[in-house]
């Protein structure tokens, strides 16, 4: 049995080769191993693949695929799916469609008695059937549902607000099973009104429960029974919201553990009196400034309050939770913290969307005991609008109520008005003007969106990791402060200074630092990224590039350096050549001070140049014995007979003798011939990458057939993504897939055998013509850019192709919902 199961992880992920492979004639002699498969161990790799059949996060479009794919392989394969009741967990019910309550029916009966997944449509209706119409046709399927009741997991529904009474009305009672209601109300067509409706009087019994509301014009009325079940709650709307509905749907909701309001635009309560969830502990809310009156929370632990409209009674209760609220340990005030990680249990959420976990996010070292509950995070973002007077003494009251915490916090992060940061952090001085240090001892993430240069000398913080100041003017003050605050920050290892945009202008200076003058060594720097001021003159040296020339950091293991001259760039990276494992240069300037020699980076294993003219040559500058990863982006490719003859890429290449594993092209200009010839040279690539790229379907015919001599270019190759190349055509794709996937009993009979089979993900730039249709194999709809379904499935006939059914940029979302696919590496 161990074997078997070891042999199902096999097969996760990879049936798509397990169709692909199986021979179009079976020899009587010697059948496929696939087919001496017993039944039961073939129905394991199936489930397997499958996934779990119930759980928090599921995407019906990838059980659906892959029920559909498994199931159109041969009989046998139909038969074990069709006959087996795991496969029908999952309900899809689309309510315009002919007779979906007798399919309905049909489907429940091949479940088996197993918990039920349900999704229900309604998208559409209205154009094929009148108001009466539609509603007597979800009467019908709200029926056969209720029927099955105690089989609910997770019930997801996008209908009319109208057909919520309907649905509400025939489905009340007990819901034993129920773990997720999902509801998503449609606009309503012209002319159709919604009736009132009967109150939400389903009654879950297990814990947690979630409820998630998308679009409601008004939320539906909750039964005392239902709303006490509510342990999650999230609220995503557009239309505007009337808080008294909302409070009073809260005030039935008194187990309350997690509320979310996301995009909520709140008329202000009429007659409102006080809401109590004592059992609160995280809430996120969008402009909630009317509603934080009237919500008392003493277990809150996490507020999360983006886009605020700051005002005086705003102020006041913020003040009034802070003091309540005596576990409160997490705050953001600011416009970016989005919504739960539960929230991922709904499909109605786009995945482009899909926010992080909060762990992720806050990463929070070991308290000491002694500090008490105080907060851990404090994210503040002060923006008042244009018209609000008196900006300064609304932050110093909230300033105020926060300094005990902020003595004790571990990650702060503040975005405010500059003139507003010196206030900040004189609160935590004794005297009336920042003049004295600010010891933050147990801080360890500080994130300031801008800074002035007078705010950082005065900081010492012994414990902190990470340093991030996004808005950075470089100016020989500010240059003092930074390498003043690094020299109080022992433990700092992770720095990134002005990664968004640069403030101001640029200064400048007429000589460098004298050889002779010690550098500032940052022993405990692993990851550094800064961005410097452009330069313009061999005889000026920009404060930024000073700023480089004075630091070592002898154990970086990531750099990501942007405008900086050449020979300053070398100089920093020669300080870390022993650690360096990743190093991304962006718009580095031929501006060069000193003289410079190639550097070896024995450790390095991703190198990456983007916006940078004559990379080539940028390149000759790096040794890298084990470089495993290139990426070049929105970079030029000289030819080898250019006017100017730079050296070309593959002598490059050769040059730093890389064991280069992956490739990544995006939005370059190379010519076939040169990107050919790169490739010839790369005899370790498994994975390639062209995105936006000049290169045709001269490439792909090139790595489809060996040369005269019987070699292959790239034999190892595994993964090829193909995103948008305006010259690349589907012919070349299916040419290169059906030469590199093919199987055959003697390995030298056929092109392509013995070599890896070919995973990949490919969009096209161009329509596809109708020459391109006649390969039918299998149906399936796409978005636009992607090749017809026809040839879809003829593409999709060769290796592991998996294909991303969203859009580019989505493969880690497919996987994620376990697809069946592989998962890629990320880009």
């Amino acid at each position: 049995m161990r074997q078997e199961v070891c042999f199902c992880h096999l097969f996760k992920g990879v049936y798509a080769e397990i169709i692909c492979t199986l021979p179009l004639k079976m020899s009587a002699a010697a059948p496929p191993t696939i087919y001496r498969l017993p039944r039961e161990l073939l129905l394991e790799i199936f489930l397997e693949i499958y996934g779990p059949t119930i759980g928090a996060r599921l995407d019906w479009k990838v059980k659906q695929k892959v029920t559909l794919d498994l199931s159109q392989v041969c009989r046998l394969w139909r038969d074990l799916i069709h006959g087996s009741s795991e496969f029908w967990a999952f309900i899809r019910l689309n309510v315009q469609r002919p007779n979906e309550d007798v399919r309905a029916a049909d489907w429940i009966e091949h479940t088996a008695g197993r918990l039920l997944c349900i999704r229900v449509d309604c998208q559409g209706l209205f154009d094929s059937f009148s108001a009466k119409e539609g509603e007597g046709l979800f009467s019908k399927v709200a029926s056969v549902l209720r029927q099955c009741m105690d089989r609910w997991v997770w019930f997801s529904i996008a209908v009319h607000p109208s057909f919520t009474r309907i649905l509400f009305h025939h489905c009340a009672g007990e819901v034993p099973m129920l773990k997720a209601l999902l509801i998503q109300h449609l606009a309503p067509p012209v002319g159709i009104h919604t009736d009132s409706e009967s109150p939400l009087a389903m009654v879950p019994s297990g814990s947690p429960f979630y409820t998630i509301f998308s679009e409601p014009n008004h939320l539906p009325t909750f039964a005392p029974s239902f709303g006490s079940a509510i342990t999650h709650l999230s609220v995503t709307a557009s239309p505007p919201q009337e808080a008294d509905s909302l409070l009073h749907a809260l005030r039935l909701c008194p187990n309350l553990i997690e509320l979310n309001l996301s995009r909520q635009n709140m008329r202000a309560p009429q007659v409102a009196a006080p809401v109590s969830l004592p059992h609160l502990t995280q809430l996120y809310a969008e402009a909630a400034q009317d509603l934080l009156p009237f919500l008392e929370l003493p277990s809150l632990q996490l507020l999360s309050l983006p886009k605020l409209a700051w005002s005086n009674s705003v102020v006041d209760s913020l003040i009034k939770i802070i003091h309540h609220c005596p576990g409160l340990a997490h705050i953001g005030l600011d416009r970016g913290w989005g919504c739960p990680d539960w929230m991922l249990a709904g499909t109605t959420h786009s995945p482009h969307a899909m926010p992080h976990q909060i762990s992720d996010r806050w990463r929070v070292a070991n308290r000491l005991q002694d500090i008490g509950p105080k907060m851990v995070h404090i994210k503040l973002e002060y923006r008042p609008p244009m018209g609000l007077t008196h900006s300064a003494p609304l932050f110093r009251q909230l300033v105020d109520v926060l300094q005990e915490n902020v003595r004790h916090c571990e990650w702060l992060s503040i975005s405010a008005l500059p003139e507003l940061m010196d206030t900040f952090f004189q609160y935590f001085t004794t005297t009336s003007s920042l003049t004295q240090s600010v010891r933050l001892p147990y801080l360890v993430h500080l994130h300031l969106h801008s800074t002035v240069h007078y705010t950082l000398p005065f900081l010492e913080l012994p414990s902190l990791v990470s340093l991030h100041i996004p808005l950075l003017t470089w100016t020989p003050a500010m240059l003092d402060s930074l390498l003043s605050l690094f020299r109080n920050a022992p433990l700092l290892s992770n720095i990134m200074l002005a990664d968004s945009y640069i403030m101001g202008d640029a200064h400048f200076v007429s000589a460098l630092p004298s050889v002779d003058e010690p550098l500032i060594a940052l022993p405990s720097v692993t990851e550094f990224s800064s961005r410097g001021d452009l330069f313009f003159s061999q005889h000026q040296y920009s404060v930024s590039t000073l700023f480089l020339d004075r630091m070592a950091l002898p154990q970086a293991k990531s750099l990501y350096l942007c405008t900086f001259p050449l020979d300053t760039t070398l100089r920093l990276v020669s300080t870390s050549i022993s650690q360096l494992q990743h190093l991304s240069l962006s718009n580095i300037g031929w501006i060069i001070h000193r003289s410079t020699t190639p550097l070896l980076l024995p450790a390095l294993v991703s190198l990456k140049a983007a916006d940078q003219a004559n990379v080539e040559i940028l390149l000759t500058y790096f040794r890298c014995p084990d470089l495993q990863r290139l990426v070049l982006y929105v970079c030029d490719i000289k030819t080898a007979n250019s006017t100017v003859a730079p050296t070309p890429l593959y002598d490059v290449l050769v040059s730093m003798a890389p064991p280069l594993a992956r490739l990544d092209l995006q939005q370059v200009h190379i010519m076939d011939n040169d990107l050919i010839e790169t490739l010839r040279g790369l005899p370790a690539l498994k994975a390639l990458r062209l995105a936006l790229c000049s290169a045709a379907d001269a490439t792909l015919h090139a790595l489809a057939a060996p040369s005269e001599e019987g070699h292959w270019i790239t034999p190892c190759l595994e993964q090829i993504e193909l995103w948008k190349n305006p010259n690349i055509t589907p012919d070349a794709v299916l040419v290169l897939l059906e030469s590199r996937n093919k199987e055959s009993k003697s390995p030298n009979s056929a092109p392509g055998a013995g070599l890896p089979s070919v995973e990949g993900f490919v969009q096209f730039a161009n329509p596809i013509t109708t020459i391109h249709k006649r390969a039918v194999r299998s149906p399936g709809g796409f978005g636009t850019g992607f090749p017809s379904a026809k040839l879809r499935a003829a593409l999709h006939t060769y290796g592991r192709f998996t294909w991303d059914l969203e859009g580019a940029g989505n493969s880690e979302v497919f996987a994620t919902f376990g697809s069946a696919g592989l998962k890629f590496s990320a880009i």
